[in-house]
This record gives structure tokens, sequence and C-alpha cells, in this order.
């Protein structure tokens, strides 16, 4: 899967993954018998934060892409609301009307 992002949003999901690995700063990756990693062990390590970094910012474009979906569902909400409330008032505006057409002689309410 190929996701093409703009500068922001490479930014935004570097910061994220920066504060997410921030977050387990407290945890030991290795024992005092192991202060001196190898390579290898420490490029595994890389591979697997690389790793978790992907599979999170996976699941960032598909919240992204809700929170996209839910904006045009609220969008069209909105506007189907406005809608409703221009149609009450011109049924109200009409009733006032028709009940002045059809007593002239009182006043509209």
């Amino acid at each position: 899967m190929t996701f093409i992002l703009t500068e922001f949003e490479n930014d935004e999901v570097a910061h994220l993954c920066f504060m997410g690995h921030m977050k387990k700063q407290n945890e030991v990756i290795y024992s005092d018998s192991e202060s001196n990693p190898s390579f290898e062990e420490l490029q595994q390590d890389l591979v697997d934060m690389y790793g978790d970094a992907m599979k999170d910012f996976e699941k960032l474009i598909f919240q992204k892409k809700d929170i996209l979906k839910l904006e045009v569902e609220l969008s069209q909400l909105k506007n189907d609301s406005e809608c409703l409330k221009d149609g009450h008032a011109s049924l109200i505006n009409e009733k006032i009307v028709m009940s002045y057409i059809e007593s002239p002689k009182q006043n509209p309410p």
C-alpha cells in the first residue's frame, strides 16, 4: 500500500512517532549485561521501531480518511438543516399570507 503525503503530513507523522517513542523512554531496552549492544541488535531494533511506526502511520491514514468522511457528512447535514429551516420559514410565511388572504379584515398574526 503506497501513500502520498504532503510535507505537513510527513512532519506530523514524524512528530507523532517521536512522541510515541518518548513515552517509552523510561522503558529499559537493554539490561546492564547488554550495555553495549551489537550493530545487528541495534539494526534489528531500528527495523522493529520502523515497523511499529509504519503500522501506526497506516492507522493514522485510515483515521484521517474516516475524519474526512465524517466532515463531508457533517457538512451535508448542516446543508440539510439549513434547507429544512428555510422550508419551515416558507411554510410559516405561506400560512400567514394565506390566513391574511382568507380574512383580509383581520391583521396578520
